[in-house]
């Protein structure tokens, strides 16, 4: 299964505008696609990230060709585009695993971006693998690994962690369980990088 997501952000002043109009889009694309809005919390100024699911990538493609015959769509592109800081960045991801609800009822969700330094792909998505297993063991879920197609990077992956909210991330961090000091020990040597984290509110759901 792929992943695709579309990060959209802001003029200022445009936020609630731009929320709305997403909002909207993504409840109405649900009866046919697997589809979810987020909004950062914490992170790179605000972001709101439009995550669709695809079974395979002649999916991907096929919602790519729908897109572009639909008047409809080419309507909602272009009030966005009016209403953005800078253009809209497509992401592409292979998922490795993912929860059976892909987070469920979650409010939160905290990614973290991780890239392997030379010849450590394997041994990173081991890790994280390995991590997923031993945190889901601690009672918490594991939203998703995913692995970036593009744009590239370098090998990267993409780990989420769902919450119900902001309390119990706030207890997560402060306590910082064995199966996350695991994995900054294991990761900290075989990373090309310092890891990127967001944290993002869930404003549209995954569809039951």
């Amino acid at each position: 299964m792929f992943y695709e997501r579309i990060l959209l952000r802001p003029s200022l002043g445009k936020g609630n505008e731009l929320r709305a109009l997403v909002q909207d889009r993504t409840k109405s694309n649900q009866p046919r696609l697997r589809t979810v809005l987020t909004e950062s919390v914490l992170g790179e100024g605000q972001t709101f990230v439009s995550g669709t699911f695809h079974e395979n990538l002649k999916a991907y493609e096929t919602e790519r060709e729908a897109r572009r015959a639909d008047s409809g769509f080419q309507s909602f592109a272009a009030k966005v585009s009016g209403l953005l800081s800078r253009p809209r960045e497509a992401q592409l991801f292979e998922i490795i695993s993912s929860s059976a609800a892909g987070g469920g009822s979650a409010r939160y969700t905290h990614g973290v971006r991780l890239i392997a330094a030379r010849d450590k792909e394997m041994e990173l998505r081991q890790a994280l693998e390995d991590f997923a297993q031993a945190r889901q063991a601690e009672g918490a879920t594991v939203a998703g690994i995913h692995r970036r197609l593009f744009p590239i990077e370098g090998p990267t992956f993409h780990i989420f962690l769902a919450y119900q909210d902001l309390g119990e991330y706030e207890s997560t961090v402060r306590e910082r369980p064995e199966s996350i000091r695991n994995l900054i020990a294991k990761t900290n040597p075989i990373i090309a990088a310092a890891p990127r984290q967001q944290l993002f509110q869930v404003i549209v759901p995954l569809p039951s």
